[in-house]
């Protein structure tokens, strides 16, 4: 038997391209993808224990930068892949009845921009 929220598979792959832009800047491309197996939120045998699905996700990224700045731009869940990283069963006192559930969400896709300034 496996432990609670603990896939049997779980991977993830990365890859990253650097070139010189010029001679002052150089650019940067990556990417990944994650899979996390499906998962139980409980001990096997427990009646709280809850299913939690598979799920892929695909993040990339990109960025310029010299010898002072760095500008990037990323894409978090590329997809939009909605998937819960963790689910709880809570109870009813009186009953012992699973009375509703707490799930933490993954990040649903996420575009950013950032620079960076080294002195």
């Amino acid at each position: 038997r496996s432990l609670p929220n603990i896939p049997k598979w779980a991977w993830s792959l990365t890859a990253d391209y650097s070139w010189a832009v010029n001679a002052n800047w150089t650019g940067r491309v990556g990417g990944g993808v994650r899979y996390v197996g499906s998962t139980e939120s409980g001990l096997a045998h427990s009646a709280l224990a809850l299913p939690q699905d598979s799920y892929t996700a695909i993040d990339l990224n990109g960025d310029v930068s010299n010898d002072h700045w760095t500008f990037r731009v990323f894409i978090k869940n590329l997809t939009d892949k909605r998937a819960y990283l963790n689910l709880t069963a809570l109870t009813n006192a009186g009953t012992g009845d699973i009375d509703r559930v707490n799930a933490v969400p993954m990040e649903p896709r996420t575009v950013g921009v950032g620079f960076d300034y080294k002195f």
